[in-house]
């Protein structure tokens, strides 16, 4: 009888870097450029954080402001795909300071690498 092992494999993350570069971009609009600069979407390894970033991408090229306010009407009715109406402001409430934007990348980065 074949013995198949039950572990599966998962890709290597930082879903807490992630939230927190989000809502440094949220709390800071002066670092979401400077974050663009060194992070794509693809980068973020959940999909509700990669739409939201994908949407800050977009209100950029627009040269509109990124606040939750903007960010939640780009998303239209995406926002239910990404967690609801209330993601956006657990973002902001959860990431303890968007002065750390550099560290959070940096860790977004290296866990991309070990994919």
């Amino acid at each position: 009888m074949e013995v198949r092992s039950l572990t599966t494999s998962v890709k290597p993350q930082n879903t807490q870097a992630e939230r927190a570069i989000l809502g440094s971009m949220l709390i800071d609009d002066s670092v979401v450029v400077p974050v663009m600069s060194v992070l794509s979407a693809n980068d973020f390894y959940d999909y509700g954080y990669r739409t939201i970033f994908e949407a800050m991408e977009s209100l950029v090229k627009q040269k509109r402001a990124v606040d939750t306010v903007t960010v939640a009407d780009e998303l239209g009715n995406k926002i239910l795909t990404v967690g609801g109406s209330t993601v956006l402001g657990d973002l902001v409430r959860d990431t303890p300071t968007s002065a750390n934007w550099e560290s959070y990348a940096q860790l977004i980065e290296e866990a991309g690498h070990l994919q």
